[in-house]
């Protein structure tokens, strides 16, 4: 039997306790905005009076929910390590468990992201929760080089924060997880192994023609990038838009400027650099690739960029 001076406090923890259950499925039901104090003591079976005993407001009862959230997260990662991921989907699966630890979780994590854009005290904590995230997976891809299964040459804190992206992005999207992993496993597979072979050489300029394959040697066939050039225009340029912008925020560029974008492909750089140039300027997209450079003519015709011109040629 408890002593008698400890029951106040156990019956306190208590009705926190099932205060706190009650606030997450009416905020999951119902949104922050619409929830009421009243709604949540009636589900709870307690009066307002015992609500305001723990809790000052409406908003404080959803921060203690994520910091709830928090404090398990940090529970959860500071138990016992468990063995480096053999592959990138076994990683992947592993990580399932720490963004998504129930399925009542998920109407929450919306809500959280969908008010951490207004209120400052949510985004501070949803920011750690997600921090919480990016460390464990980068701890977890730093053993894994260390094992061998994981690219020794990877920057495990980029990686780790692009994994959980892609996690947190699917729960917002509310796709299945069961479905995930392989297709998870098959995108970014090549990237996180390690790479078989020996390094690529470093590039030279030649002082004369490109010497031809040895004697009584094939030569390797070369990709024909005319022939991808519908694809890459498709999947490619969109897989690496984002880059986009950071590298023309870093040239610069400003009106009536001249650009020369060297292996300019189906023309994505080339078109975003046309805009901010302006008619007064140009931009010259080369490439060998005849195919990419008539695609690339083709977008830009049908958009309506004048200034921009494609020609087929050496770097």
């Amino acid at each position: 039997m408890a002593p008698a001076g400890r029951r106040p406090r156990d019956q306190a923890t208590a009705t926190r306790s099932k205060l706190l259950d009650a606030a997450a499925r009416v905020f999951a039901r119902a949104g922050y905005e619409a929830a009421t104090v009243d709604e949540i003591v009636q589900k709870a079976g307690y009066s307002k009076g015992a609500f305001y005993v723990h809790f000052r407001a409406k908003e404080e009862v959803f921060l203690a929910l994520l910091d709830a959230q928090v404090a398990a997260q940090q529970q959860r990662l500071s138990a016992p390590q468990a063995p480096p991921p053999e592959s990138p989907k076994a990683l992947y699966e592993s990580l399932l468990p720490l963004v998504q630890p129930d399925p009542a979780w998920l109407p929450l994590f919306h809500e959280f992201c969908a008010q951490a854009t207004r209120r400052p005290a949510v985004a501070e904590r949803l920011a750690n929760l997600f921090q919480g995230w990016r460390d464990a997976v980068s701890e977890a891809l730093r053993r894994g080089q260390a094992q061998g299964t994981i690219d020794p040459a990877l920057d495990t804190g980029m990686a780790g924060a692009l994994l959980v992206a892609v996690a947190s992005g699917l729960l917002l999207q509310a796709r299945p997880p069961e479905a995930a992993p392989a297709a998870l496993a098959s995108l970014v597979g090549a990237w996180l192994q390690p790479k078989v072979g020996p390094p690529a050489p470093a590039l030279a300029v030649p002082a004369g023609p490109a010497p031809g394959p040895p004697k009584g040697a094939e030569a390797a066939p070369a990709l024909d990038y005319g022939a991808v050039a519908e694809a890459y225009e498709r999947h490619l340029d969109k897989t690496t838009g984002p880059f986009v912008t950071p590298l023309l925020e870093m040239a610069g560029l400003r009106p009536g400027q001249r650009v020369l974008d060297v292996a300019t492909g189906t023309g994505a750089v080339a078109r975003r650099a046309a805009r901010l140039v302006g008619p007064a300027g140009s931009v010259l997209g080369v490439d060998r690739a005849p195919g990419m450079l008539e695609m690339a003519r083709r977008v830009a015709r049908s958009l309506g960029v004048g200034h921009l011109d494609f020609r087929e040629m050496d770097a």
